[in-house]
């Protein structure tokens, strides 16, 4: 093994044992393989595994560690590091800002969101799920933002009228199914789904033509769990229609959702077949 690598599985070593779920288990670490990134530095990936569970991946980018937990898969293995190293980055410009940014909100008030504008509410949503709004103080204390997330977060469930359905994308891009409350990619599924069902049968047509603007992040939420949202009582019906009128990649979109193996247990069996259908057939452009 070279002396990169070994230095590289040495980092990885040290940063699993600092984990939580890891420290004082016995835990294995194997090199797989290695990637470079978008400016040519060298990502080192490896499949470790917390005895006696399965194997999963973790990464060494530029002397940093991380890992999201992610199973391992060697079919997949580029794309999952690919994955892992843009949630370290994230992660370290987070660390790298966190002063920053604990004074800069240190002062907030609960109830300021009332003078925003639409546009700054969905920022300030997007900028507490990324983490660059702090919720909590240095003493682990709620935070006046974190009233005032709450409440955004219910204001745009109650109050769809208040998008268009093109703001349906801003939010679609903020799908992320790493964030670290994921309860808050629950309630954004609700959120988009309020506005495409509260513009009808155009609303979630839509929608549907623009759910390849889900980063591959947020394909579980912005893709499974929306739809998991549409399909459930009165709003399937819509559905069905929506689909009916829907451009073709639209249609393929969801497609690709309901056949995708990796969901197969996700949505109802007679309803998946039936929206299958309605995708495979022809409709007038």
């Amino acid at each position: 093994m070279e002396k990169n690598v070994e230095k590289a599985c040495r980092q990885f070593d040290k940063w699993l044992s600092t984990q939580s779920y890891a420290r004082n288990r016995r835990y294995k670490i194997e090199y797989v393989g290695q990637l470079a990134d978008e400016g040519g530095k060298i990502c080192y990936i490896f499949k470790y595994s917390i005895i006696p569970s399965g194997w999963r991946l973790g990464i060494v980018s530029d002397a940093e560690a991380y890992s999201i937990s992610k199973n391992y898969n060697p079919a997949t293995q580029t794309e999952d590091a690919k994955l892992t190293l843009h949630y370290l980055k994230r992660y370290l410009e987070v660390r790298d800002k966190q002063d920053e940014m604990m004074e800069k909100y240190k002062d907030y008030r609960r109830g300021t969101y009332k003078s925003m504008s639409l546009q700054e509410k969905m920022d300030y949503l997007d900028g507490v799920q990324k983490e660059f709004i702090p919720i909590f103080d240095e003493d682990g204390m709620d935070m006046d933002t974190l009233v005032d997330f709450l409440d955004i977060q219910r204001e745009f469930a109650e109050a769809p009228q208040m998008f268009t359905v093109e703001n349906m994308v801003a939010l679609l891009h903020m799908f992320d199914d790493e964030c670290f409350e994921i309860t808050m990619m629950h309630e954004l599924a609700r959120i988009v789904c309020g506005i495409a069902v509260h513009y009808g049968k155009e609303g979630i047509c839509f929608l549907l033509e623009h759910l390849d603007e889900v980063p591959k992040e947020g394909m579980w939420h912005g893709h499974v769990r929306v739809m998991q949202f549409l399909m459930a009582g009165e709003d399937y019906f819509l559905l069905k229609e929506a689909v009916t009128m829907c451009a073709q990649p639209g249609r393929e979109q969801l497609l690709a959702i309901l056949s995708d193996p990796l969901n197969k247990d996700c949505f109802d069996e007679e309803k998946a077949e039936e929206l299958k259908t309605l995708c495979s057939a022809a409709y007038p452009a």
